[in-house]
């Protein structure tokens, strides 16, 4: 499940976390846990949501036989 969800930790590591820390005032190690769970709950739903739709209309591929 992380590979999937890679992509989307990536892009949106920074402004959940920047929103995060705008809207409340944790200390260190609870914006950490706050920041990881709420990245980990959106790149989900991202991914399931809007990447594996286009993933799956994709066409497939394959190699011609070099018959």
């Amino acid at each position: 499940m992380g590979g999937r969800i890679s992509y989307g930790v990536y892009l949106f590591h920074i402004p959940i976390g920047a929103i995060i820390g705008k809207l409340y005032d944790l200390p260190g190690i609870a914006f950490v846990l706050v920041t990881v769970l709420v990245l980990g709950i959106v790149t989900t739903l991202v991914y399931y949501f809007f990447e594996k739709p286009f993933l799956e209309a994709r066409p497939g591929f394959r190699f011609a036989d070099a018959g």
